[in-house]
């Protein structure tokens, strides 16, 4: 059998090559690094996540509020 080497084919390969054992590597990297991990049963909310669920409930009450006063004051104008 006879195969025909050229230049192009063979860089391509060496660069799929490459690719896949770079890969391979940092997979075993990361995975390395799951030791220094402790696995909770929780999840954890931070005090700026409540202050942002609260800073949201208070807009949404300021504009129903707004929006509140905004049908009181037209419903007066059309009374008169």
């Amino acid at each position: 059998m006879f195969m025909v080497l050229r230049k192009e084919k063979i860089v391509s390969y060496l660069i799929s090559l490459s690719t896949v054992a770079f890969l391979f590597i940092m997979s075993f990297a990361m995975t390395s690094k799951n030791n220094e991990t402790i696995t909770t049963s929780t999840n954890i909310v931070s005090d700026n996540q409540v202050e942002n669920s609260t800073n949201i409930v208070n807009e949404t009450n300021n504009i129903k509020s707004g929006i509140n006063e905004i049908n009181g004051n037209v419903t007066n104008k059309l009374q008169k």
